[in-house]
């Protein structure tokens, strides 16, 4: 586009024409090159007058649907899809897949296991107690070594943790089950007593 001679840019228009190079350094800002950065790709004066220089603020580009559909995503996570996408990630991501990602059984597998339990933990022989927010007893919660990975059983979410904080050693198991007998012992001697 041809200048018109007659007619001068502004100094404002003149320091972007100028310095087409300044937007490759994000330490220049783009409004007035010659002033030091102070944010957003803005000097001070700019910054805070953003709401005037608001053109000169690079725009977030589109995002569409990272799996090639023609359709702008949904959400601003990184991992954001369409709402087909999300659908089916959501539907990946269902309990089965769950096991057999984290545990490498399937539901069918599961359900084996916890009709040979009959339907109670393998350590305290009681169905689940903790509910889900619709009020419904949890599923119990699969047991596996986390050396080997292999699964051992399924267990209530009370044991199971009681587990974890021991960190499966079961000398701590041992002297925990002593510890609690001798009180018993002792306690009990008192109230017949």
């Amino acid at each position: 586009m041809a200048q018109n001679p007659l007619v001068q840019p502004t100094p404002h228009e003149a320091s972007h024409a100028s310095n087409e190079t300044t937007k490759l350094n994000p330490l220049v800002p783009t409004c007035h090159p010659n002033k030091p950065h102070h944010a957003k790709g803005l000097c001070k004066s700019c910054y805070k007058n953003r709401a005037a220089y608001a053109r000169y603020v690079p725009k977030e580009p589109k995002r569409y649907c990272p799996k090639g559909h023609d359709i702008r995503i949904v959400g601003r996570l990184k991992d954001a899809y369409c709402k087909a996408c999300a659908r089916k990630a959501a539907n990946s991501r269902s309990y089965g897949a769950k096991l057999k990602r984290a545990y490498g059984i399937d539901a069918e597998q599961y359900q084996k296991m916890l009709a040979n339990q009959n339907g109670v933990c393998a350590i305290c022989f009681c169905p689940e107690v903790v509910l889900t927010k619709k009020g419904i007893p949890r599923r119990l919660s699969v047991d596996h070594d986390h050396k080997t990975g292999k699964v051992r059983s399924l267990l209530c979410a009370a044991c199971n943790y009681a587990l974890g904080t021991i960190k499966e050693n079961a000398t701590i198991a041992r002297s925990m089950g002593n510890y609690i007998d001798y009180w018993n012992r002792i306690l009990g001697e008192y109230a017949h007593g």
